[in-house]
């Protein structure tokens, strides 16, 4: 056994190394990504510049973790990026290495960078994805304390992690749960507390930013929004925030309102079901992959690497799944970078079909899990994802 998760992990290493290099062989081409975004803030925060007070930050603290180290010794903007993309890199090889003991799930990660393309390593949702894993198999383990703290890092670096905390509270029990609680805000609070105590305004505006935000034009309904318009069914306007582009005006408040409501609902359903999920290792992991899967497609935004959210875990589902997100990266991959400006700027048909069927698809993988969670789950084997 030994022998075999070590070959297992080998390969997807090679896998991994090889995806990488074949991005460019498939003409995907390169994508700046923010790391232009990300350079400059880490440059000014090396130079003395202290985050929330003396900047503007979108992100939450903990992505500091990942953005300000390849700035050390203030190097020029492309060996940034090198260095960047090599740290991410690595966070992709530490989830293949926690997944040797369900192959399809450590091969889909492997495979990323040439399923989803370059934007994998140019963003630092690799880092909340891998503590998510580690949550994940942490509490797999009834280590529910240690999974709390999992996930108070992870929100700390982009905040969706803490859907999460109710499943692994629900799973520990009342006394057990309570401590999970208490491990997830000790962790959350160490990375957020100095820098509130610094410069609270700044804080507290970077997360009113980050959940008040319009309704992006890649989530499901504004891209259906879209495609309604282009045919002159329905008038809709767009707003430029953070780096990307929302529906505005009273049509895009009230579909930013329905996929609130869709969203709550599904969290629900998860939730509600959860007591019977978290008896079995295998209701955890689909509690747990219909939770991430539904802060994707029904969160007011959904950028192309919020699916690095969903690359380690939904594999541990089923096969069905699999080729589900699989279709989902591949079309994503289609459709951006090439597809997005011309949406943007020219309001391209064609383009907003390409997004409209990624989301058709990606709305199927949510519908899916929730189907399941809603069946009664059959006994099944208890051996965790990466347990002994």
């Amino acid at each position: 056994m030994a022998f075999r998760l070590r070959l297992t992990t080998l390969l997807a290493l090679l896998v991994l190394a090889a995806a990488t290099a074949l991005v460019p062989a498939f003409g995907l081409g390169p994508e700046g990504g923010d790391l232009d975004v990300f350079s400059g803030y880490a440059a000014k925060i090396v130079h003395g510049a202290v985050p929330y007070r003396d900047l503007h930050l979108e992100y939450p603290p903990g992505a500091l973790a990942a953005i300000v180290p390849p700035a050390l010794g203030a190097p020029r903007e492309h060996t940034y990026a090198i260095r960047f993309e090599w740290g991410m890199l690595a966070l992709l090889a530490l989830t293949i290495s926690l997944l040797a003991r369900r192959p399809r799930a450590a091969f889909v990660v492997a495979l990323a960078p040439l399923l989803l393309g370059p934007l994998v390593l140019k963003r630092f949702d690799a880092l909340p994805a891998l503590l998510t894993v580690v949550a994940l198999l942490l509490a797999l383990r009834r280590r529910h304390a240690w999974a709390g703290a999992a996930l108070g890092l992870g929100t700390a670096v982009k905040l969706y992690p803490v859907l999460l905390l109710p499943l692994v509270v629900i799973g520990a029990g009342r006394k057990a749960g309570a401590r999970a609680v208490a491990a997830f805000a000790l962790a959350c609070g160490a990375v957020f507390v100095p820098f509130l105590v610094l410069a609270p305004h700044g804080v507290i505006s970077s997360i009113r930013d980050q959940v008040g935000r319009h309704l992006q034009i890649e989530t499901p309904l504004a891209s259906l929004a879209q495609l309604a318009h282009s045919f002159g069914v329905l008038n809709v306007g767009v707003v430029s925030e953070a780096h990307t582009y929302g529906l505005g005006g009273t049509s895009g408040l009230l579909l930013a309102v329905l996929t609130t409501i869709a969203f709550l609902v599904s969290l629900g359903l998860i939730w509600f079901n959860a007591p019977r999920l978290v008896r079995s290792h295998q209701g955890l992991v689909l509690a747990w992959a219909a939770t991430l899967c539904a802060a994707v497609v029904f969160g007011r935004v959904l950028s192309p690497q919020y699916l690095v959210w969903l690359l380690p875990v939904v594999p541990l589902v089923s096969w069905r799944a699999t080729w589900l997100l699989v279709a989902s990266l591949v079309l994503t991959n289609i459709w951006y970078p090439v597809h997005y400006l011309a949406v943007v700027v020219h309001a391209d048909r064609g383009g907003i079909e390409l997004l409209v069927a990624r989301n058709i698809v990606l709305t199927i993988l949510l519908a899916t899990l929730l189907a399941a969670v809603g069946r009664p789950q059959r006994r099944r084997s208890r051996r965790a994802p990466g347990g002994p």
